[in-house]
């Protein structure tokens, strides 16, 4: 079977090509907002919290229309809207500019979000394959790649880190020229074709509502952004100040993003490992999130190089969380309304993201970097008694 008539494969080559160029342009981004425009701690959370605002304001309308009208549309248009942030970001040092980048860039992960998982869903009844096995696997290829990709990015990157950004964007696009007619030849219509808008939208709320498995998957979810954009934001920050590496910045933050690539990947295939000996999603999470708190709390208290392998343990441990929250939550899904229940998943992280992001700028503003992670810390913990399995410890087939 060709790649190209392959739903898993295209799948995977839609996370490839949008969240590869991610890892290349969140390394540049930092070395440039860092070291170049000089951003302090508040300007940097708030990069991210334009982006989740936009993320939690587009959310569900866009999850509606991939299931009211069309699922591979959805992600065609994540692909234009992504790679066009891109290229806005760089395009100008103006802060207010950067910040509509930002809000462009969380609509269009919006319109992929819960789109292409559903649209692989729907393949199932004409193809053999586990949806949570392909997560997984996808996720591991996309850390391989981007582990790969990372030092062509450096070298780009001491071209000119807004030219490389602009490159990445260019990228995105180019690939959506690729897959974008390989999703929409076989379209078919959403079995939710016919519903009104206002339907699936309350059908999903009362799915994820009322659904114990999606419950716990949106607190979970939800705690976890909370405590989010401190660690995203001040954790490198931290490592390139306390490192003071001057013209080397992109250099060792490159070498490190590739650390964090591999160490993603090495976590995904145990996590692969285990799901297939029967460890269920819901075990999976909790091991994982208890790692993640383990390694925020070595860049609060340790040095450049504790801070480097606090990030690697944090950083791996939510890589490989990404698809094992998908694929736990899939299965308590509906055929009709499977994108808006991951939109609102994703909606819930979000509102986490956004709420936490002022949070932890104003924690930063009224006291310090440290206390700020130490906020990361005890959300943290408290997904971790969120996800602590109440159920039996068999992996869902799907």
């Amino acid at each position: 079977m060709s790649w190209r008539s392959s739903p898993r494969s295209v799948f995977t080559a839609i996370g490839v090509i949008t969240d590869v160029p991610q890892w290349g342009f969140y390394l540049l981004g930092l070395v440039w907002w860092i070291e170049e425009l000089e951003l302090d701690p508040f300007r940097l959370i708030m990069l991210g919290t334009a982006l989740e605002a936009s993320l939690l304001l587009s959310e569900i309308p866009t999850g509606v229309l991939a299931d009211r009208f069309s699922r591979q549309w959805s992600v065609v248009v994540a692909f234009v809207l992504m790679g066009a942030a891109m290229i806005l970001h760089a395009a100008t040092t103006n802060y207010g500019v950067l910040i509509a980048s930002q809000v462009m860039f969380g609509l269009g992960w919006a319109f992929r979000s819960g789109a292409d998982i559903a649209w692989l869903t729907d393949q199932q009844a004409t193809h053999d394959f586990t949806v949570g096995e392909v997560l997984v696997r996808r996720q591991r290829i996309i850390l391989l790649s981007a582990a790969v990709s990372l030092p062509v990015v450096i070298v780009m990157g001491s071209w000119s880190l807004r030219g490389s950004i602009i490159v990445l964007g260019g990228v995105v696009l180019l690939g959506g020229l690729v897959v974008g007619p390989l999703l929409v030849a076989g379209e078919s219509a959403p079995e939710s074709h016919g519903m009104a808008m206002a339907d699936i939208a309350r059908t999903g709320w009362k799915i994820t509502r009322n659904r114990p498995t999606i419950r716990r998957v949106v607190g979970m979810v939800f705690l976890l952004g909370l405590g989010a954009e401190a660690i995203d934001r001040l954790g490198f920050q931290r490592f390139l100040t306390r490192g003071d590496f001057g013209e080397a910045s992109l250099l060792v933050t490159g070498v490190l993003f590739v650390c964090l690539a591999l160490g993603g990947a090495a976590t995904v295939r145990v996590v692969e490992a285990r799901l297939s000996a029967g460890v269920s999603y819901n075990s999976m999470a909790l091991m994982l999130i208890v790692l993640a708190v383990v390694g925020v709390t070595a860049v609060i208290v340790a040095p450049a190089a504790g801070i480097a392998a606090g990030l690697l343990l944090q950083d791996s441990t939510r890589e490989a969380l990404v698809p094992v929250t998908a694929a736990w939550a899939n299965p308590s899904t509906d055929d009709d309304t499977r994108a808006t229940v991951h939109s609102f998943i994703s909606q819930a992280e979000g509102v986490g993201e956004a709420v936490g992001g002022l949070c932890a700028a104003s924690i930063v503003w009224a006291t310090s970097v440290s206390a700020a992670l130490l906020w990361t810390v005890v959300l943290f913990s408290l997904a971790a008694v969120v996800t602590k399995p109440k159920e039996p410890t068999v992996a869902p087939a799907a």
